[in-house]
């Protein structure tokens, strides 16, 4: 049930694709999940992609990692590292609390979205919902 959350989410924070600007349609994990369960469900190791980008990034991922880190930063990077290293206990508790994390996550970037949709009803300009990372 968490990884469902996930593209939704990434496609209401960062709405165009990382790398080259079409709209989004995959959460792609820079740190793969296999790698880090620890940051598995952690929205800043996602990477906001199209389906045509996603494929070209696993026929050179080194590439276009270092592409992402170029956009993103360092600051990014390191954190994603010093979370990377915390140890979890994957357990049935911590995916139920996971779970909720991402659901409170993902509700509050709709009511963002709505709220934006009714303000362009009413002033004909919709207003900007992307949170960024």
């Amino acid at each position: 049930r968490c990884n469902k959350l996930l593209t939704p989410i990434i496609k209401l924070m960062i709405p165009s694709c990382e790398l080259c600007g079409e709209p989004s349609q995959v959460a792609h994990h820079h740190v793969h999940f296999s790698k880090s369960l620890r940051l598995r469900y952690e929205i800043i190791n996602l990477i906001s992609l199209c389906n045509k980008c996603h494929l070209k990034l696993g026929h050179n991922e080194s590439f276009w990692a270092s592409k992402i880190l170029i956009q993103r930063g360092i600051k990014w990077f390191k954190k994603l590292e010093k979370l990377g290293i915390e140890k979890i206990t994957p357990n049935r508790e911590w995916y139920e609390k996971t779970e909720v994390r991402l659901s409170k996550i993902y509700a509050n970037l709709m009511v963002k979205e709505i709220t934006s949709i009714v303000k362009s009803d009413t002033t004909g300009v919709k207003s900007e919902t992307s949170s960024g990372i």
